[in-house]
């Protein structure tokens, strides 16, 4: 009777251990994910503002640079 008790406590212990150690796991993994998809978007969002700007205009640039410089 004991022996069978302590069968079942440890098979709900190692359930209860494996679901964090599966959540845990796929929660970095998510999240490793989600860090490359923002990089992704990110570089490609800065690739097409290098590409607007080399055909912008002196005047464009200009106006662009105004909060950088110091009157």
């Amino acid at each position: 009777m004991i022996q069978n008790l302590l069968t079942r406590l440890a098979a709900i212990a190692g359930a209860i251990i494996t679901i964090f150690t599966l959540g845990n796991f796929y929660g970095k993994k998510s999240q490793k994910t989600k860090q490359l998809e923002e990089d992704f978007t990110d570089a490609t969002e800065s690739k097409k503002r290098q590409e607007n700007r080399r055909n912008d205009d002196i005047s464009a640039v200009k106006r662009r640079m105004q909060k950088y410089i110091r009157k």
